[in-house]
């Protein structure tokens, strides 16, 4: 399992997240676009839980959590 997380383009401008499983199916998404960063990465600790799921930024690549 990963989160994987982004910004949409221009204009809305919200940050997204999505859970994939490890057969790369989509297994929950954030539903609504946050406004900044920190709310989405906020959100994304509720789900998680004691979980160890990465969070992976789809515009870098990057492992952020």
């Amino acid at each position: 399992m990963r989160f994987e997380i982004w910004q949409t383009p221009r204009g809305e401008q919200r940050w997204r997240w999505r859970l994939v499983a490890a057969n790369n199916r989509k297994v929950a998404t954030s539903g609504e676009g946050f406004t900044n960063r920190k709310d989405m990465l906020d959100s994304i600790v509720l789900v998680r839980g004691a979980n160890d799921w990465p969070i992976i930024d789809k515009a870098s690549g990057e492992c952020v959590g």
